[in-house]
């Protein structure tokens, strides 16, 4: 990327860019190094995440977890 041209990265789900920084949005101020910073939320937010265990006799053979994240966001 380059702050010459104008930067809009494209979703590979919509073909829309998320957003669009014109060339000139930069300013005179830009100073090589200086960032960018882009905060998002993500489509499940709020994130709960809960591990229940089951009651047994342990073999300490070992432990298995498994996690799975699943969001809802309308199109």
């Amino acid at each position: 990327m380059s702050i010459t041209a104008p930067i809009a990265p494209v979703s590979a789900l919509t073909g829309i860019p998320y957003f669009h920084i014109p060339a000139g949005g930069w300013g005179s101020g830009y100073v090589y190094g200086n960032a960018l910073r882009v905060l998002t939320i993500a489509a499940s937010f709020p994130h709960w995440h809960i591990r229940c265990t089951q009651p047994h006799d342990w073999t300490g053979a070992g432990d298995v977890y498994a996690f799975q994240s699943i969001g809802e966001v309308d199109p």
